[in-house]
């Protein structure tokens, strides 16, 4: 997990997955799914999600 340095309310969390089927299993399984309820209310909204491509 990192923090923003131009705002200190904002933190990003940086996930590598070999391709989207990895991606996509991630999602599904009990631990994710558990893991929703638990850190909604650490959130100020919902999750900006950012699809980035490795070079």
């Amino acid at each position: 997990m990192t923090k923003s340095r131009a705002d200190g309310q904002v933190y990003k969390v940086l996930e590598l997955y070999t391709d989207q089927d990895a991606l996509t299993a991630h999602g599904q399984t009990e631990y994710f799914k558990a893991a929703g309820p638990k850190m909604g209310p650490c959130l100020g909204g919902r999750p900006e999600i950012e699809l980035l491509d490795g070079v």
